[in-house]
C-alpha cells in the first residue's frame, strides 16, 4: 500500500510543486525557501530535536513544549517544520534565531530522506492530525522515536486509518 501512495504522491509532487509556484508569484512568502519542500537545506551540526507543527495553531501550541525542552537542553539543536508561510512567520516572530525553522518536505521517498540525513533528528514530535507514510515508515528505518499529538475520530479509527500515541514529560526526557 506504501508502494502505490508513493507512486501517487511523486507522480503528484510537480502538481504540487506548480500549485506553489502559482502561489509564489501572488505572494513572495511562497518564494523563499523553496527547496526545502524537496528535502534540501543546511545540514543541523548535531543530532537533536524535531517538532512538526503544519499550522499557525498548532505551532502556538506547541510552543510551551518546544521551550521547555530548549531551557533543559540547551545544547542540542532544535528544528521547527511547518507547511504554511504563515505558520513559519509566527514560528520565526516567536523563536526568532533561537532554533532551525524549515518548511516540511512533500512526502516523496527521495525528499523525506533528503530531510531527515539533514536534520539528523533524536526524537521526532508531530503536533498534527496528519500522517505521512513515508515520513513515519523513514523514521521507524532509522530508528527516530516519533510522538505524535493526534486525533483521532471515531470514524477514523473504524477506518483503520486512526494512530495515537501519549507521551509523558518523563518519557520526553528519556527519550532525548
Amino acid at each position: 500500500m506504501r508502494l502505490l501512495y508513493s507512486l501517487l504522491i511523486v507522480l503528484l509532487a510537480p502538481v504540487a510543486f506548480i500549485r506553489s509556484a502559482v502561489a509564489r508569484l501572488r505572494d513572495r512568502t511562497y518564494r523563499a525557501n523553496l527547496l526545502e519542500r524537496f528535502g534540501w537545506g543546511p545540514t543541523s551540526a548535531a543530532p537533536g530535536l524535531w517538532m512538526h507543527a503544519v499550522s499557525l495553531g498548532r505551532g502556538i501550541r506547541g510552543r510551551r513544549l518546544l521551550r521547555a525542552l530548549r531551557a533543559r537542553h540547551p545544547d542540542i539543536p532544535f528544528v521547527l517544520t511547518t507547511a504554511t508561510p504563515t505558520g513559519r512567520a509566527r514560528a520565526t516572530a516567536l523563536f526568532g534565531g533561537d532554533i532551525d525553522i524549515r518548511f516540511l518536505p512533500y512526502d516523496t521517498p527521495g525528499s523525506v530522506r533528503r530531510f531527515l540525513t539533514r536534520i539528523r533528528p533524536r526524537l521526532a514530535i508531530i503536533m498534527e492530525t496528519e500522517l505521512w507514510p513515508n515520513l513515519l515508515h523513514e523514521c521507524g528505518r532509522r530508528g527516530i522515536p516519533v510522538v505524535s499529538q493526534v486525533h483521532v475520530s471515531a470514524r477514523s479509527l473504524r477506518c483503520g486509518t486512526g494512530v495515537s500515541a501519549a507521551c509523558s514529560a518523563a518519557r520526553l526526557r528519556n527519550m532525548l
